[in-house]
C-alpha cells in the first residue's frame, strides 16, 4: 500500500511536465467560475482585507455552485492528469489538450456513478452515526471510523473507474484481492496525506491575512492532490492490469495512440488561466468598483480591556499589562507603558481621557489599615504614576467595599465615582450614596469630595459586582457617571472642576448578562449588547442568530451606535451532538460583523461584514475615529475598518 503511493508520488514528479498541462487549464476553470460567482453574486460580502478581495457569507447559493463548479473540475484535472501518466508510463506522449477532451466525455458517467455511490452510502452513514451515538464513546469512535474507512475504501476503489472508463477493464476486477495495495494506497497517499498537508498549510495560511497569498497557498495545494492523485491511479493501473494480462496493455496503447501529441506551451498557458483569477481579485480589490468595505490588519496587544480614539489622535489600546499609544491609527507602531494596577477586567476600572490620558484603578486594603484604598494610576506615553486614595473621607464613615469607576480630565485631574453600598440589606432599605471625587493631581493630597446623591439598589440581582460603574469626562471637563442599580441605571452629572448642580436621571436596564456603553448625558438611553441582540434602553433588536459564545461589543459615537461579534455563517459543528473527525483548520465557520446604527433609537442599522476568523477569539474591544473608522481589538487580530457610506436615512 505504502508503496504503491510512493511510486504515484514519484511519478507525478518525474512526469510533472506532462501532468501540469493536463491539469492546470481544468483546475483554472474552478478558481475562475468560484471568482465570477463571488462577484456577481457575493457583492453584499465583499471585502477588501490587507489589500485583497474576501467574499464570506452564509452557505448560500453561491457557495454550493463553488463546490459543485470545485467538484467539477477536479474530476476532469484527474481523469486529464491520470491519461497523460499513463502515456508517460508507456512511453506514448499525450497531447493535453486531447487529454481534456477524453476527460469532458468520460465526465458524465464518472459524475454519476459518484453520485450514485454518494447517494447510497449517506443512509448507512447516518444508521451508523446513530449507533455510535446510542453505546459508550470508545466504541462508538471504533465504530465511525470503522465504518467511515469502509466508506472511503469503497469510493477508492471506485475512482479506477476514472482509468478504466478510458483505457478499459473493471475498477471491481483490478481491486479485488488486492484492495489495499490499491484502493488502500490511493486512500492513503491521496486522501489521507494531503489532508495532513492541509492542515499544515492551514497554519501558513494564519501567518498571513492577505487573501491573495491565501489564494496562492490554496491553489497550489489544489494542484499538489490531482497530481499526488492522479499519479497513483496512473501507476496502479498499470501495474494491475500488466500483472493480470499482458496483452491488455497492447489494448491500452491502442487506446493511446489516437491522444499522442504534444503542446509547446501548454504549461505556461495552464499556470496563465491559474493566476488570471489571483490578478483580477488583487485588481478589484485596489479598485474596489462596488464600495466594499476595507480593512487592514496587524498583530493584537493580547489581554485588551479598552479601546478609546481620541479626537486628533492615535488610538489608545489599555490591556491587562500595558497601555498601548499607537503612533499610526492601525496601531502598528506604538508606545508601550506598563500599567500599574493591572487593568483586569471585572477586578478594575479603566478610563480613557479625552486627550488620551489612561486611568487603571482598583481597591486594596482593609478595615485594620484604613482601607478600603483606591488604587490607581495615571499613564501618558511618556509613562506611568501609581497612587492610593483612602474611599472614606475618615474612620467615622462606616467601612464598605464601593462601586467605582475612574478616567481622567482634559486640565489633567483625575475624577473617581463611588457608588458606596448601605449595610442594610432588607427590601425596601438598601441604596447607593453616589460621590465623585476629584483629585487635581497625583499623588491627591488634597481630594475634593462631593455627595451628588442617594439611590436605591436591588441586591442579588444577578449583575456582577465590581462592574457595575462607568464613568466618562467630556471635553469640557464634565464628569458624567453611571451605575447599574438593579432595575435600571442610575447616571449622574455636575458641573466641571467644582461639581455645582448635580442633576441625575434614570434609564431602563439591559439583562445583567449584556456589554453595555454608558450613556455620554443625562436622559440618553443605555445602549448594551448581548449575544446577537442589541438593547437601546429595554428595547432590544435582534441583530444576527448565532453569535459566537463571549464575543461582541458595543460603543456610542456621537448620535450612532457601533457593536460588533462573531457570526456563524453556517451550521456550527461545535453545537450539534454526535461523534466528529477533523482534520486541519475549520476555515470560514465565523465572520466577523459590524453593525451601525444611525441615531441612538437604532430604527435601522447597516450590517457590514470583515474578516473570516479561524475560530472565535473572545470578546472585543471597539473604538470609533472622528472619521467614522473602526477599530477593533480581537485576541488574534487588531482591525482597522473603513465602512462603506452610510445608507440614507
Amino acid at each position: 500500500m505504502l508503496g504503491n503511493a510512493l511510486s504515484g508520488y514519484r511519478l507525478a514528479l518525474i512526469h510533472g511536465d506532462r501532468l501540469l498541462a493536463a491539469v492546470l487549464p481544468a483546475l483554472a476553470l474552478s478558481l475562475i467560475g468560484s471568482l465570477a460567482l463571488d462577484l456577481s453574486m457575493g457583492r453584499d460580502q465583499m471585502v477588501v482585507v490587507d489589500g485583497g478581495l474576501l467574499v464570506g457569507g452564509p452557505a448560500d447559493l453561491r457557495v454550493w455552485l463553488k463546490l459543485a463548479l470545485t467538484g467539477v473540475a477536479w474530476l476532469l484535472a484527474l481523469t486529464a492528469g491520470t491519461v497523460a501518466l499513463v502515456g508517460a508510463l508507456r512511453e506514448r506522449p499525450v497531447d493535453p489538450f486531447r487529454a481534456l477532451m477524453v476527460a469532458c466525455r468520460t465526465f458524465p458517467v464518472l459524475a454519476l456513478g459518484m453520485c450514485a455511490v454518494g447517494g447510497a452510502i449517506v443512509l448507512p452513514i447516518r444508521v451508523v452515526a446513530g449507533v455510535a451515538g446510542a453505546v459508550e464513546a470508545p466504541l462508538g469512535i471504533i465504530v465511525v471510523v470503522a465504518a467511515l474507512a469502509l466508506v472511503a475504501l469503497t469510493a477508492a476503489r471506485m475512482l479506477l473507474g476514472v482509468a478504466t472508463r478510458v483505457f478499459g477493464g473493471s475498477a471491481w476486477e483490478l481491486t479485488r484481492g488486492r484492495v489495499l495495495g490499491t484502493a488502500g494506497a490511493f486512500l492513503l497517499g491521496g486522501v489521507v496525506c494531503p489532508a495532513l498537508a492541509s492542515s499544515v498549510v492551514d497554519r501558513l495560511e494564519t501567518l498571513t491575512t492577505r487573501p491573495a497569498v491565501t489564494d496562492v497557498f490554496d491553489a497550489v495545494l489544489l494542484t499538489g492532490v490531482v497530481a499526488v492523485q492522479a499519479g497513483i491511479l496512473a501507476h496502479v493501473y498499470v501495474r494491475q492490469v500488466g500483472a493480470r494480462c499482458a496483452t491488455d496493455l497492447g489494448a491500452v496503447d491502442a487506446r493511446l495512440a489516437p491522444l499522442a501529441g504534444r503542446r509547446v506551451g501548454w504549461v505556461w498557458f495552464g499556470l496563465g488561466a491559474m493566476a488570471l483569477p489571483v490578478l483580477v481579485s488583487t485588481g478589484v480589490a485596489a479598485a474596489n468598483p462596488y464600495g466594499a468595505p476595507a480593512l487592514r490588519s496587524t498583530r493584537p496587544p493580547g489581554g485588551a480591556v479598552a479601546a478609546e480614539w481620541p479626537a486628533g489622535q492615535h488610538p489608545v489600546i489599555v490591556t491587562n499589562t500595558v497601555v498601548r499609544f499607537c503612533d499610526t491609527d492601525l496601531c502598528d507602531r506604538y508606545v508601550d507603558q506598563v500599567a500599574v494596577p493591572s487593568a483586569v477586567e471585572g477586578m478594575s476600572s479603566t478610563g480613557v481621557g479625552a486627550d488620551g490620558t489612561v486611568v487603571t484603578a482598583t481597591t486594596s486594603g482593609g478595615m485594620d489599615n484604613g482601607g478600603p484604598f483606591i488604587e490607581y494610576g495615571r499613564c501618558t506615553r511618556t509613562g506611568c504614576t501609581r497612587a492610593w486614595l483612602p474611599v472614606r473621607a475618615s474612620a467615622r464613615e462606616p467601612f464598605g467595599w464601593p462601586e467605582f469607576a475612574a478616567s481622567s480630565a482634559p486640565d489633567g485631574a483625575i475624577w473617581f465615582a463611588l457608588a458606596m453600598p448601605s449595610p442594610e440589606d432588607r427590601p425596601g432599605r438598601p441604596t447607593y450614596t453616589i460621590s465623585l471625587i476629584r483629585c487635581a493631581q497625583v499623588p491627591c493630597d488634597k481630594p475634593e469630595r462631593h455627595v451628588v446623591g442617594t439611590v436605591e439598589r436591588t441586591p442579588g440581582d444577578g449583575f456582577p459586582n465590581d462592574q457595575r460603574g462607568r464613568l466618562s469626562i467630556g471635553a469640557d471637563g464634565r464628569p458624567v457617571a453611571a451605575f447599574w442599580t438593579g432595575r435600571s441605571v442610575h447616571v449622574v452629572t455636575c458641573e466641571p472642576v467644582t461639581c455645582a448642580n448635580p442633576r441625575a436621571t434614570d434609564t431602563d436596564a439591559a439583562p445583567p448578562d449584556a456589554r453595555w456603553s454608558m450613556p455620554t448625558a443625562p436622559g440618553q438611553n443605555v445602549v448594551s449588547l448581548r449575544g446577537g441582540e442589541l438593547f437601546v434602553g429595554g428595547s432590544g433588536i435582534s441583530l444576527a442568530g448565532d453569535v459566537a459564545k463571549e464575543s461582541g461589543a458595543v460603543t456610542v459615537a456621537g448620535a450612532d451606535v457601533y457593536a460588533t461579534a462573531a457570526v456563524a455563517t453556517g451550521t456550527v459543528t461545535d453545537q450539534q451532538p454526535g461523534a466528529r473527525i477533523t482534520i486541519g483548520r475549520a476555515r470560514g465557520s465565523w465572520q466577523q460583523i459590524l453593525w451601525r446604527c444611525r441615531g441612538q433609537q437604532c430604527l435601522q442599522f447597516d450590517r457590514v461584514p470583515l474578516d473570516l476568523p479561524a475560530d472565535p477569539a473572545g470578546h472585543e474591544v471597539l473604538a470609533v475615529g472622528g472619521d467614522g473608522r473602526v477599530l477593533i481589538v480581537r485576541e488574534d487580530r487588531v482591525l482597522l475598518v473603513t465602512p462603506p457610506p452610510a445608507a440614507p436615512a
